[in-house]
């Protein structure tokens, strides 16, 4: 995989994680099924800060282990507006640095770490695509405990 492939697979996830947030207002924002589950807005800006997490685990060398400051900034306040800008430019940035990535840059090894060893640095492209539908799934369900009925997540339109 080189950059552009990395690029490309980020823009699908991108793409179908759009057809899920379309049907959100700025007022589902602070939704929240059940007290003690992130809200609408919390999970968005979550899935900002993991695409950054995943990019700085195998770019840089440092997966942030600290799960319990992690999960702390996962339930601090935020605003539809603030996540969806969130999550638009860490998308960005992480496009920004794969797209002149060649093959060999992507297959590198990253820096041995307790979540993905020794694996070539494109180890995360599909990690953060998993990581994304498990969140378009949640999401879906939010969506459906809202009246909304979700849209075909897979519309390239």
């Amino acid at each position: 995989m080189d950059g552009a492939k990395a690029v490309e697979i980020l823009k699908m996830q991108q793409k179908f994680l759009g057809n899920i947030l379309k049907g959100f207002t700025p007022e589902h924002g602070d939704f929240v099924p059940v007290e003690g589950m992130m809200t609408v807005a919390q999970q968005v800006r979550h899935i900002a800060d993991t695409f950054t997490w995943f990019r700085a685990g195998a770019f840089e060398g440092q997966f942030d282990m600290d799960f319990e400051k992690l999960e702390a900034e996962n339930r601090k306040p935020v605003t539809w507006e603030e996540a969806t800008a969130t999550l638009d430019a860490a998308l960005a940035g992480f496009i920004a640095l794969l797209a002149p990535m060649s093959e060999a840059d992507l297959s590198a090894p990253m820096v041995d770490n307790p979540i993905f060893g020794m694996a070539p640095k494109e180890t995360v492209i599909g990690a953060a695509a998993d990581h994304v539908a498990h969140h378009r799934g949640a999401l879906s369900v939010y969506q459906r405990l809202l009246g909304i009925t979700p849209a075909m997540i897979y519309e390239m339109a």
